[in-house]
């Protein structure tokens, strides 16, 4: 769909976004390992209130960790090298947090694997907009179509490894499937180094730039939707295991088809989404609102079905708002893309860290309050989302003003 076959040079470009594609499904499988497996986490160590959340948030404060770091990275290290030491160091994190006989050593591992995950998931959409400067959107929604891919399969995987095995030895047969498309990368990169090299073209980060980036209103506002998104998406998803357990307990396999089932509505969502011909920030507007509608009807009415239905809708709905958000945010800054990204990913791993956990809080309280949490923030990123259009379309008419005048003085 995306790619031509007439040259070597095309063929290269295409291995490569491929490799990164597939490197991109073993950051999701170390991220929805930590979440689907949260739940027997939880019952082996007798956890109660917000440590029933930690292992999700460790992992996503590791995250927020590696992103913050990005922008001091920048210009002094390859990404390729960074991209390829922490995909593999990632995949032997999970490896020991299934060997952790503690429950502080296991937080211990979700920290690290959260941190090289982060660098992960930073890097390759960070290259992806490197390599592709036009039609950017529609391969970062492939990116993000593969992490999705790796959501879908995942949970579908540790079903059946759970059926044989502990949580401990399925976290080991994680760990070597993501090594395995951790170490695809590394000989890509070794083979077309020379393309791969991206990273000269970004500079040191400077204060000018710091201070260019921080006037940027309308940027600014994406990055606050995004820590309100990413909240609600990580706290609907990790929370999804639990609240089908205590709420419908016979669900059985149907606890991980759901978050299939919401995976592969992303998965498809995140295919299709370039073919809309809309305004895009009114498309994200359209893919929080009506996630946050359905979830919320969906946990108040207590219905098993209608609640997997939903959660379906939900995927379907509200996949494309991260890729959209990230194709917004990083096009203003083609060929210089670190501090633009790291500023969008550290507001949204701080929403990712402190969701999980204050849900884990109110969970005590009511399950079904704690997941309404995550659709009333759906609404909050939606709102400054709003604000983010009337700010595009007054800079618009700025724009336009301005050239008027210009034009008519070079008249006088």
């Amino acid at each position: 769909m995306f790619f031509n076959f007439r040259s070597k040079n095309e063929n290269a470009s295409f291995l490569i976004t491929l490799s990164l594609l597939l490197t991109m499904v073993s950051f999701s499988i170390a991220l929805t390992s930590v979440q689907i497996l949260m739940d027997d986490i939880i019952e082996e160590f007798s956890l109660l209130g917000a440590n029933q959340g930690m292992t999700n948030a460790m992992f996503n404060f590791g995250s927020l960790i590696a992103v913050l770091s990005v922008i001091f990275i920048k210009g002094r290290v390859k990404k390729t090298a960074m991209l390829s030491l922490s995909a593999v160091a990632m995949a032997v994190s999970m490896f020991f947090i299934g060997y952790s006989p503690f429950f502080v050593i296991v937080l211990f591992f979700c920290l690290f694997a959260g941190t090289f995950g982060g660098w992960v998931d930073a890097y390759t959409n960070s290259m992806i907009m490197d390599s592709h400067r036009e039609n950017s959107s529609a391969y970062i929604g492939a990116l993000h179509a593969s992490y999705a891919l790796g959501a879908v399969l995942t949970p579908i995987a540790i079903h059946f490894l759970l059926l044989r095995f502990d949580w401990h030895n399925a976290y080991y047969i994680l760990s070597l499937v993501s090594l395995l498309a951790a170490l695809q990368f590394v000989v890509t990169a070794r083979i077309y180094r020379k393309r791969l090299n991206v990273s000269s073209d970004e500079k040191r980060l400077s204060m000018r730039e710091i201070q260019k980036f921080a006037g940027d209103k309308y940027n600014l506002l994406l990055i606050i939707a995004c820590f309100f998104y990413s909240a609600a998406q990580v706290g609907q998803i990790s929370w999804l295991v639990r609240y089908m357990n205590v709420n419908f307990p016979g669900s059985g396999i149907w606890t991980q088809i759901t978050v299939s089932l919401y995976w592969l509505g992303v998965f498809v969502c995140r295919m299709t989404y370039p073919f809309i011909k809309a305004d895009h920030l009114k498309m994200i507007l359209f893919s929080l609102c009506a996630p946050a509608i359905a979830h919320a009807s969906a946990v108040l009415s207590g219905n098993e079905i209608v609640f997997i239905a939903a959660t379906l809708f939900c995927g379907l709905t509200g996949g494309m708002a991260m890729p959209l958000l990230v194709n917004e945010s990083l096009s203003r800054y083609r060929g210089n893309t670190s501090l633009a990204l790291s500023g969008l990913y550290v507001c949204g791993k701080v929403g990712m860290t402190v969701m999980p956990a204050l849900m884990g809080v109110y969970a005590a309280l009511s399950l079904d309050f704690s997941m309404l949490l995550a659709d009333f923030s759906f609404l909050v990123s939606a709102l400054i989302i709003f604000a983010a259009i009337s700010v595009k379309k007054t800079d618009s008419l700025l724009k336009k003003v301005f050239f008027k005048f210009m034009r008519f003085r070079k008249r006088a």
